[in-house]
């Protein structure tokens, strides 16, 4: 979690590929419960992504994933 908190506030993430979000997203996410700050840092990731590559907003793609656990469980 701690590292998530710094990628974000810090702002690392606009530097960041959407590749080494995601890989940190499954080796951290397991690791806490804190869902929003998931959601938080997913958006972030999938906000990299070109329009026509998402079938929906970074938001609710993110929020899709998180709550049906896809990263906890490292697919």
């Amino acid at each position: 979690m701690d590292e998530i908190l710094e990628i974000i506030s810090n702002k690392s993430c606009l530097a960041m590929s959407k590749e080494d979000m995601i890989s940190i997203a499954r080796r951290e996410f397991r690791k806490f419960d804190d869902d929003l700050l998931k959601i938080e840092f997913l958006t972030l990731a999938f906000a990299k992504l070109e329009p026509d590559e998402l079938s929906m907003s970074p938001e609710k793609c993110a929020r899709l994933l998180v709550e049906s656990g896809t990263y906890e469980s490292g697919q």
